[in-house]
């Protein structure tokens, strides 16, 4: 059996995306260093992204973020000292 429901189109729709990483060591760390690219671009054809936001955790940290090229978002993250573990956690809308 066949349903014939009239659909309106979408003229939007939004979404978002968490991501978690952790990265443990075996012994203290000195002079941590991470370029992440988990932020997407602020547009991308008809997409948009809206806002976002990155949390770290297991160290203070220097936090310098940047436009590439291609229009990416770059995040640098800094620690002088990282004892055990450190923790990234970014969400994106």
């Amino acid at each position: 059996m066949t349903l014939d429901v009239p659909v309106a189109p979408v003229r939007q729709i939004s979404s978002s995306l968490h991501q978690s990483l952790r990265y443990e060591y075996p012994g203290p760390i000195r002079r941590l260093a991470h370029r992440l690219m988990v932020v997407p671009p602020s547009v991308h054809g008809d997409q948009r992204c809206l806002s976002h936001r990155l949390e770290v955790r297991g160290a203070p940290v220097r936090v310098a973020e940047r436009l590439d090229g291609f229009g990416n978002h770059v995040v640098d993250v800094r620690a002088a000292r990282v004892e055990e573990a450190i923790e990234f956690d970014a969400e994106d809308e």
